[in-house]
């Protein structure tokens, strides 16, 4: 345990409550993709770290991608590959029409064929925020100080979408 070690660990999260183990700041924020709530996570997340004068952040199934900038502008962080969220806008690689895997990698495309293959409504509005998530981690990949992936398999699937050689 971190707290063994004389580190304090704090989290923040979206969901309602508290943490009842450590200490929790919540932050619904934090589970938009949206453009609008950008500058709010960002705002956030960086007057948390000045003012609790936090060392790193590790980053977990965050949608708000000025929350993810602030912690990359102020602290080592780490990012944590759990599923596709950061590689795929509708998080699954899955195409429900033919019942099989994309093989793509996240591009504009993905509104084109998103609907048509059944893993994407039509509502360029609602994708885009995801969108905009996938491609922010994917093009910022080189800025984490460290990203770990729960599989082989997921660790290939984000580099081949990045940009940088991540």
């Amino acid at each position: 345990r971190l707290s063994n070690l004389q580190f304090d660990v704090m989290m923040g999260h979206a969901a309602v409550g508290e943490h009842p183990l450590i200490a929790s700041h919540q932050m619904p924020a934090l589970d938009s993709p949206s453009k609008g709530d950008a500058a709010k996570g960002y705002e956030l997340i960086n007057t948390l770290i000045h003012e609790k004068r936090i060392q790193a952040a590790h980053i977990h199934n965050i949608h708000n991608v000025g929350a993810i900038a602030a912690c990359l502008e102020n602290v080592p962080t780490v990012l944590h590959l759990h599923d596709y969220r950061y590689m795929c806008p509708v998080s699954t690689f899955y195409q429900r029409r033919w019942a099989s895997r994309c093989q793509r990698t996240c591009s504009a495309v993905c509104f084109a064929i998103g609907p048509v293959a059944g893993c994407q409504r039509p509502r360029l509005r609602g994708g885009l925020g995801f969108y905009r998530r996938v491609k922010f981690v994917q093009k910022n990949a080189c800025r984490f100080h460290a990203i770990v992936a729960n599989s082989q398999f997921v660790a290939e699937r984000f580099r081949d979408g990045c940009d940088t050689g991540a």
